[in-house]
């Protein structure tokens, strides 16, 4: 059994910056995750110009134009990166590499905490029902210092 990320802190130290943890997990997700967490995020807050799409999805969302040959022509757009988004200035092509300077991690955690996404097989429905619990016992305390 692998070592999960929640062996080392305290249930005190993940409720105090659950943010963290939650930005942990994403950093440590395969990319296809990211992306799908992203672009869920980027749906349900409508920046659907901040969409990353594999680069495979290319000549799907543009017709039949083919232009994915074109655009590997141009000196700012490299068909051989894995992924791309469209900007006010045309499509940028983006390497695995630069796919964190295209997801705003910490806006990413703060919206999972928040809607208590999960995707793929991360470790976001364990911090959850950490925190769950953990919050269940203190509504449990505060209940029995009212009798």
């Amino acid at each position: 059994m692998s070592k999960s990320w929640w062996d080392e802190p305290s249930i005190a130290e993940v409720k105090e910056n659950p943010e963290e943890y939650v930005q942990e997990i994403i950093e440590n997700e395969d990319d296809s995750n990211i992306i799908e967490m992203w672009n869920e995020y980027c749906d349900d807050i409508k920046y659907y110009d901040d969409h990353i799409f594999y680069m495979s999805e290319l000549d799907e969302l543009y017709g039949d134009m083919q232009l994915s040959e074109f655009l590997g022509k141009l000196d700012d757009f490299n068909i051989q990166h894995d992924y791309f988004k469209e900007g006010i200035y045309g499509l940028k092509s983006i390497a695995c590499h630069e796919l964190a300077d295209h997801v705003d991690y910490r806006d990413l955690a703060e919206w999972l905490l928040e809607n208590r996404a999960t995707f793929g097989d991360s470790d976001l429905e364990d911090l959850y029902e950490m925190l769950d619990s953990e919050e269940d016992e203190e509504n449990e305390e505060e209940g029995g210092d009212e009798k």
